[in-house]
């Protein structure tokens, strides 16, 4: 009996020497962490987050994450984000003379990275904000805004606020990401100031071609390429092809080519090159000239339009989008918004759109009503002040934009005969979620592009439509194909003039001009061209904006 009570007592202190010390080493490691200045630089000293200290933060997270279907709640596979690491390795996207390139860094000024984030997934924040401090020059980083958009458990942005450089805002009621980006940017200290998404990564080497090229251009809105996070896998994958920002009448954005005169103007892959439209919502921009431009219209709602209204203001007003390739950071793009909006996802996009039209698009402005002719319905509020800005800048017009920066927004009076959903009563034509994305990187990424048939969601980009005057359908520089006879599929293409990429109006049908076959619907596969049939419901077909009556086609 005694030598039992013997061992039990030696295996009780054991435990509690045990516990004793791993507490010990728990504290220690987290008063380091607290503790620490360097940030490093670009990708070299210590990780900004310990092991036990991730795992600590993400486990406060899971309950909330804990469900059947892990994309249901933040529209990205949480899950697999909840087992990557925070500091997880990227491969180096640049292209290889990016490594070439030298900067002063005394030359560039600093930077404030402003994150604005609302019920985010815990994991992907923390990666977020590990990969700009791991990868951000200690000296150029200024600062890092983390701003909680009222989000249900304010731990979620208390815990971070003990990461170097790292200041934290909360917002006691929900303001969208517009309001709060502004109000992070109020509270930045840099010279410069990047928006940032919370659900993102930066690559290597992000920060300094944004720098240098404002730099050279101070009133420039300088973007990086957007790389593609998977929301199924989590992957981390190249941006396809060489992109800009762009958009259609109904001011929806669109990711478009690059015209053969403007790639024949870069003269190196590491070129910069300019955009009409901010490429997403990530940019960097000088202080002075965001506080120049009125920085974003405060009276936009929550999300929507305010990157088209920033890239009017930039062009217009004696500025410009440019994008600097040698910047790459990655996103997770998502299929649908994981939160609600106080007036509806739609409404409330269509109500930015209309005030940002009301203010920038001048007698352009019924091209935009007749896309969206729902948006006269929607009170706009009082936009008096944007144009008071207007004119105190001494603001170009639409005109100049479209004639000068953005050419290929063709006015539909002169080269359209049709736009909007390309409609089959509650189902839509419906374009490729991410044209500008080569999933597989093996082949050119417009080849495996296919359309599908679905039904029919209000303010969706990839349901609009134009037919032209020489027989093309088109969104966003891409144009409805069929790529060979043997193969019955409909794709889109960078639009190029050709048979292949012709359709003529055969009444309510659309009938392809080198085949002969007519667009059809029935298919489980998408659309396809089919033998053309009177009366078939499969292949009657109508555009939202008719500009031409079908008895005179």
């Amino acid at each position: 009996m005694r030598r039992r009570r013997v061992f039990r007592i030696t295996m009780v202190t054991a435990a509690i020497i045990s516990v004793i010390y791993l507490v010990l080493v728990t504290t220690t490691s987290s008063t380091k962490f607290r503790r620490k200045k360097n940030v490093g630089s670009g990708g070299s000293g210590e990780p900004p987050v310990s092991v036990s200290q991730a795992v600590g933060y993400l486990a406060g997270g899971y309950i909330r994450d804990k469900e059947h279907d892990p994309l249901a709640k933040h529209a990205f596979n949480v899950r697999i984000s909840n087992s990557l690491p925070n500091d997880r390795s990227l491969p180096d996207t640049r292209h290889p003379r990016c490594e070439e390139l030298e900067y002063d860094p005394a030359s560039l000024p600093t930077v404030s990275v402003v994150v604005t984030f609302h019920n985010e997934a815990r994991s992907a924040l923390l990666r977020t904000l590990v990969s700009v401090l791991s990868r951000t020059p200690e000296d150029l980083l200024e600062d890092i805004i983390l701003v909680d958009d009222a989000s249900d458990n304010a731990s979620d942005g208390l815990l971070l606020a003990a990461l170097p450089k790292v200041r934290l805002l909360r917002n006691d009621e929900r303001q969208g990401l517009i309001r709060s980006r502004v109000r992070g940017a109020d509270a930045s200290k840099g010279e410069t100031i990047f928006f940032l998404d919370s659900h993102c990564e930066v690559n290597q080497g992000w920060v300094t071609p944004l720098l240098d090229t404002l730099r050279q251009k101070p009133k420039s809105v300088v973007c990086p390429v957007i790389d593609v996070i998977d929301q199924d896998t989590l992957d981390y994958r190249a941006t396809g092809t060489v992109l800009k920002g762009g958009f259609d009448w109904g001011l929806h954005f669109r990711w478009v080519p690059l015209t053969d005169e403007e790639k024949m103007a870069r003269v190196e892959p590491t070129s910069v090159y300019r955009s009409p439209a901010v490429a997403g919502g990530l940019f960097l921009i000088s202080r002075s000239w965001w506080d120049q431009l009125g920085k974003y219209d405060v009276g936009l709602d929550v999300w929507g339009a305010e990157n088209l209204e920033i890239s009017f203001k930039a062009w217009q007003c004696g500025g410009s989008v440019e994008v600097a390739p040698c910047s790459r950071v990655g996103h997770i793009f998502r299929k649908r918004h994981p939160y609600t909006f106080p007036e509806g996802n739609a409404n409330t996009y269509l109500r930015n759109s209309r005030r940002v039209a009301e203010v920038w698009l001048d007698e352009f402005i019924h091209f935009f009503y007749e896309t969206r002719p729902n948006a006269l319905q929607i009170p706009h509020g009082d936009i008096s002040e944007r144009k008071e800005l207007r004119s105190r800048l001494g603001c170009r017009g639409f005109g100049w934009y479209l004639k000068t920066i953005y050419p290929e927004l063709a006015t539909p009076s002169r080269h359209e005969l049709a736009y909007g959903q390309l409609r089959q009563r509650n189902t839509c034509l419906q374009g490729p979620e991410s044209p500008s994305l080569d999933k597989k990187q093996q082949r050119a990424p417009d080849t495996e592009l296919l359309v599908e048939v679905t039904t029919c969601v209000a303010e969706r980009a990839t349901q609009e439509w134009s037919l032209s005057q020489d027989g093309a359908v088109a969104q966003g520089g891409l144009c409805l194909s069929v790529l060979a006879p043997s193969d019955a599929r409909v794709h889109v293409q960078q639009c190029l003039a050709g048979p292949k990429q012709r359709w003529l109006r055969q009444g309510r049908r659309l009938q392809h001009g080198a085949s002969g076959l007519c667009l059809d619907s029935a298919s489980d596969y998408g659309a396809l061209v089919q033998p053309c049939r009177n009366n078939l419901l499969s292949q009657q077909w109508d555009f939202s904006v008719e500009l031409q009556a079908l008895s005179a086609l």
